[in-house]
């Protein structure tokens, strides 16, 4: 079937997608992804190989074991290829089959190896290659009125060890009145890398993304219109604030409520640690424009530790924006339960 992508590096990126799975499930699945990138002028895509073992009568219902590659581009010029065989464990509620609620234990190995950068702009510090084991545990309900997820995730890695925790929750009231609450924890078990690099530091509004999870479309911007684009994890603010990493511990709480409508009102505060300097507490409060939750979303910052940012020189800027272009992940809004 055609398949495309989008980032800033690449372009727009027609191709195929060639894989094998049907309405009725199949063991091995497997999906192949090329497609030409018609800026960098280079065949991209992305590979997936899997096979899932059902088990009936049980909590553990399923077990995945497979192997992702993906080979795109992250800065200008400048290619990385990524090599992630993984394995999953889910349980659910064997007495209500139809219960969205659901368990998980995810392990996977991740390879990146990154085209180093002679300049050292793009954070590869003459070491663009690295491996970074992760386990993640985690639960989740996604309902319309009451949404709930939680996670806990641990890496290891030559240069760094991490201990995470993620909760969120969200509530739709009769009266279509939304509220959102987020916390997010972090430390760093040990961190080789601190002196010279936030590469593999916590973030507390745009994750650096190390391991290649999140659809960036301009992944290293730091000016600009992409500089601008928000992913809601890690730290989780929107504001740009002057300590905007954390390579020792980081805490924050985001939370959120409906105004009118599609405007939403947001607040974020936190504390983030640094190693040489005491914790510093972070805040920013602003409005959201919900279009599409999760998928169209505008964040304008009001004030924060910077002040009244709404009053502030080139408040455009400051706009944050959250835009999905990701058939799949398109495809996904309408797999909710109540959609």
């Amino acid at each position: 079937m055609p398949d495309f992508t989008y980032n800033y590096y690449d372009g727009f990126a027609p191709g195929v997608r060639l894989y094998n799975k049907t309405a009725l499930p199949k063991a091995f699945l497997y999906s192949v992804r090329p497609r030409y990138a018609i800026k960098s002028k280079q065949l991209i895509g992305n590979v997936s190989l899997s096979y899932v073992h059902r088990l009936e009568e049980q909590n553990l219902y399923y077990i995945r074991y497979g192997f992702a590659g993906e080979y795109s581009n992250y800065a200008p010029d400048l290619s990385y290829t990524s090599f992630t065989p993984y394995v999953q464990f889910r349980f659910r509620d064997k007495n209500d089959f139809r219960n969205n609620k659901n368990k998980y234990i995810n392990l996977r190995y991740v390879s990146i190896h990154r085209e180093d950068d002679p300049n050292n702009i793009y954070n590869t510090e003459n070491r663009p290659n690295y491996n970074v084991f992760d386990i993640k545990y985690g639960y989740t309900n996604p309902n319309l009125k009451n949404h709930v997820t939680w996670f806990t995730d641990f890496q290891l890695s030559e240069d760094f060890g991490k201990l995470s925790v993620n909760f969120e929750y969200r509530k739709l009231t009769e009266n279509n009145r939304n509220f959102n609450l987020r916390f997010f924890a972090g430390t760093f078990l040990y961190n080789k890398t601190y002196e010279t690099s936030n590469y593999f530091s916590f973030a507390l509004d745009r994750p650096t993304d190390y391991l290649f999870d999140y659809n960036y479309l301009g992944r290293s911007e730091e000016s600009g219109l992409l500089s601008q684009e928000l992913v809601i994890a890690e730290g989780g603010f929107k504001s740009k604030l002057e300590t905007p990493f954390a390579n020792q511990w980081i805490t924050t709480l985001n939370g959120g409520t409906t105004i009118w409508k599609y405007l939403e009102a947001y607040a974020d505060l936190g504390f983030v640690k640094n190693h040489g300097s005491e914790p510093k507490f972070v805040y920013d409060t602003g409005f959201r424009l919900n279009l599409i939750t999760d998928y169209f979303e505008l964040y304008f910052p009001v004030y924060s530790n910077l002040g009244w940012e709404i009053t502030q020189s080139q408040y455009s800027e400051k706009i944050r924006f959250i835009v999905t272009l990701s058939p799949k992940t398109l495809l996904g809004l309408f797999k909710r339960r109540w959609y």
